[in-house]
């Protein structure tokens, strides 16, 4: 195909035009693209879009970090963690097929929301964190954010959410 194009490029306008109704040759077939099962060891873990990831565990679990209504993902996860940041980090109305939504702040100002849940093969808990206010960059709301670790396979991953600060003891 890359010689196919580079012919084309050469011709001349009149002479690409009619190079390229021409039929292409068959050289081109359908793919399909399946996935080995995940080994004991393994975790499967894609790039979904902004600050969403998503997280499958050999046994099928499957794990959305920052799970919010713009990054849209096909099949909704067995779990779902979202942060207060702003909504490109959480959902105002998740996908109701989600098992376990996981918000990384409590709605009381101020009071930590602890997670700590295992379904199958994944445990999820949070660390919960501050937050830089919007409109004053020096103001953090205590709380508003969850760094949510999963442990799986033998790993452990976390994922910071929105965290706009260095990690202290």
């Amino acid at each position: 195909l890359f010689a196919f194009a580079a012919a084309a490029q050469e011709a001349a306008p009149d002479q690409c035009l009619a190079f390229a109704e021409a039929p292409l040759p068959r050289l081109i077939q359908k793919a399909s693209v399946r996935l080995t099962a995940l080994q004991p060891y393994q975790v499967n873990l894609r790039y979904i879009g902004h600050s969403t990831f998503m997280l499958t565990s050999p046994q099928g679990i499957t794990a959305a970090t920052d799970y919010n209504d713009y990054v849209t993902i096909a099949q909704a996860p067995t779990i779902a963690t979202m942060n207060l940041a702003h909504d490109t980090h959480h959902s105002l109305s998740p996908d109701p097929k989600i098992v376990h939504v996981l918000k990384g702040w409590n709605p009381t100002p101020g009071k930590a929301q602890i997670h700590d849940l295992t379904v199958k093969d994944v445990r999820v808990r949070n660390i919960p964190t501050n937050i830089r206010t919007f409109g004053d960059e020096s103001a953090y709301m205590r709380y508003g954010n969850s760094i949510f670790v999963f442990e799986v396979s033998g790993l452990c991953i976390a994922h910071l959410g929105h965290l706009h600060h260095t990690l202290t003891v």
